[in-house]
């Protein structure tokens, strides 16, 4: 019997994760596993809760942030110049974008709006429950960065897990919500994989990539853009713990200072910087 080709078993793959996500979805809306899932949710409330493990998760749920992670993906092209950093964006847009339609669709409240008196850790947060943002970007990012480097793949799973499990142990997420953000962020992670080709062949198209000096422009963009919402998230967002807030604005102060660095040399390429230099005395 021939066997699957790879892109066919991905396809399948994919295929098989929308079906599992999709009746999730469905499954949540459902007396008897909504109720499940509550006292799965209760117990690790009730029995699970360890003091000293309080401010581990409050730190570690911030590994599933949006933007911690791009700010790290864009660390990382200073350093390393070897990132993904185009697959990454891909599927960080993908997760924003998915994530938000699902909130929208299926409607579940958070926990902390149907049970009273729920101790949270970090901020009260008032948005839709299903599915869990942070564990989407954390699992889709784990497996596509782990498909790409499978030596970083028990330390990139084992994060994504503990971001996981800190959105129930946090008292923000149902189990299952946190089961769905798993599913669609692996389903994410598959697609980006399957269009690989066609990006890797857009990015060269346009010459975008890292070496070349028009996605170095890009890049140096992109951490000033990033920078600038590190300072003002770090004291304007209300999901941020009071414990990152001062390191978070000193990183994007740093941030914005290395994109200033790495101006001056992007603007010297463009167009109207050599028309100033021929019109100078």
């Amino acid at each position: 019997m021939r066997s699957w080709s790879p892109r066919l078993r991905r396809a399948a793959g994919l295929a098989a994760l929308l079906i599992a996500l999709a009746c999730l979805a469905l499954a949540v809306a459902t007396g008897p596993v909504a109720s499940l899932d509550r006292a799965l949710f209760l117990f690790v409330q009730h029995h699970l809760r360890v003091a000293w493990l309080d401010g581990v998760m409050a730190q570690l749920t911030m590994l599933g942030d949006a933007a911690v992670c791009l700010l790290l993906l864009l660390w990382a092209a200073v350093v390393v110049r070897r990132p993904l950093l185009t697959e990454s964006i891909v599927a960080l847009v993908a997760v924003a974008g998915s994530v938000g339609w699902l909130k929208h669709l299926v409607a579940r409240p958070r926990p902390s709006q149907v049970i009273p008196d729920l101790h949270l850790i970090g901020p009260h947060l008032g948005n839709l429950s299903f599915p869990s943002g942070h564990t989407t970007t954390a699992v889709a990012l784990a497996a596509l960065l782990g498909h790409r480097h499978p030596r970083l793949r028990p330390l990139l799973w084992t994060l994504a897990a503990g971001v996981g499990l800190s959105r129930i142990y946090n008292g923000v997420h149902y189990p299952l919500d946190v089961l769905a953000g798993a599913l669609l962020g692996t389903a994410i992670a598959v697609a980006v994989v399957q269009l690989a080709p066609a990006l890797t062949w857009l990015t060269d198209r346009l010459h975008l990539h890292h070496t070349e000096p028009r996605g170095r422009d890009l890049h140096t963009t992109l951490l000033a853009l990033m920078g600038l919402l590190l300072v003002w998230q770090a004291f304007k967002t209300k999901q941020i713990p009071d414990l990152w807030r001062w390191p978070l604005f000193t990183i994007g102060l740093i941030t914005c200072l290395t994109a200033y660095l790495r101006t001056r040399p992007m603007l010297n390429r463009w167009p109207w910087s050599r028309w100033t230099l021929r019109q100078g005395p």
